[in-house]
């Protein structure tokens, strides 16, 4: 079948949905190029992510791509030792119009597990284990990080005494 071909429908045959793995038309070629876009993005921002919540990785990812310093500080990544960071789920947004190259917005929910070694945000250190989890909306233009907002919560600020 070519790339532009359409199967014969009866006309009195209900419709079906279409199988973005099965489709042999251009539909099917539309779903697949966008499942990859989607990937290297997601694959992308969590790298970027990942890379932030190493020793010394914030400044070192400014350094060397030029992005926007937006959203919330994360001074997290100065209150805490031993930080395991972890992905959850994530939303690729590709912008295929209007011939921008390289462009397309991530959204991650993360979670960063670490030691409270120094006070964060006005909590004394405590030295145990806490989980600040995350969100951070990704912008990418010419296949480059170019805004970065991370919103985070650490629920220890919101814990009544005697819980």
């Amino acid at each position: 079948m070519s790339l532009f071909g359409r199967k014969k429908v009866d006309k009195h045959q209900k419709a079906s949905e279409v199988n973005p793995d099965t489709d042999e038309g251009i539909v099917g070629v539309y779903h697949s190029i966008l499942r990859g876009v989607e990937n290297v993005f997601g694959e992308a921002a969590t790298a970027h992510l990942e890379r932030l919540h190493q020793p010394g990785g914030y400044a070192r990812e400014k350094a060397e791509h030029d992005f926007m310093d937006l959203g919330m500080h994360l001074s997290y990544l100065d209150a805490l030792d031993d930080i395991e960071f972890t992905v959850g789920e994530s939303v690729v947004v590709p912008q295929i119009a209007l011939k921008r190259r390289g462009a397309a917005q991530v959204v991650l929910h993360w979670s960063a597990t670490g030691v409270h070694n120094r006070p964060l945000v006005g909590v004394a250190p405590t030295g145990e284990r806490v989980t600040i989890k995350g969100l951070t909306f990704t912008t990418f233009r010419n296949y480059n990080v170019r805004v970065d907002y991370t919103y985070w919560d650490f629920p220890e600020l919101r814990r009544t005494p005697g819980q």
